[in-house]
């Protein structure tokens, strides 16, 4: 893993809604991934290896109830690796700071406030900047946010259909 500072989301919420599971903030902030651009397909790598290496049983031997625990387990960790993942390939390499657009005005231009979170760093740069030009990129992360399909999650007990064709 590389050894960048952990990023934490910018949802102000406590709570993380993950399907069916409700993990606290701390919980999933607490197994977020140091991402680098340098090192960054082998960051995602080792992400996912640390969480199926925390896995105790196999697959096919756990409840259907922890299957679903484990699927969500690892799309919080997928959802949470694809956000990291493109600001850093949306900064390409600049400095940049994390911020949520507060609003926008329009008027002789367009004047937009945005919150950036409270750190030595940001009041650093936003110092340096003040009076020069800089670049705003949109990262978004939702057009990488789909699935081809849902996890097969095999259930605790067969239905009538498909234990007769068995």
């Amino acid at each position: 893993m590389s050894k960048g500072k952990n990023k934490k989301s910018e949802n102000d919420n406590d709570t993380v809604e993950v399907r069916k599971a409700t993990y606290s903030r701390e919980e999933v902030d607490t197994q977020e991934a140091d991402l680098a651009a340098e090192t960054l397909r082998g960051d995602l790598r080792d992400a996912m290896l640390d969480r199926f290496r925390n896995t105790k049983r196999p697959w096919a031997a756990m409840t259907e109830t922890e299957q679903r625990e484990v699927a969500d387990q690892f799309d919080a960790a997928a959802r949470h690796l694809v956000q990291e993942a493109t600001r850093i390939i949306a900064a390409g390499g600049r400095q940049t700071i994390v911020a949520t657009v507060d609003s926008i005005t329009v008027k002789d231009g367009i004047k937009v406030v945005a919150k950036v979170p409270m750190t030595e760093e940001s009041l650093l740069q936003l110092g340096l900047a003040q009076g020069h030009a800089i670049l705003i990129v949109a990262a978004s992360s939702d057009q990488y946010s789909g699935e081809s399909n849902p996890p097969e999650i095999d259930p605790d007990q067969q239905d009538f259909e498909r234990a007769d064709a068995a």
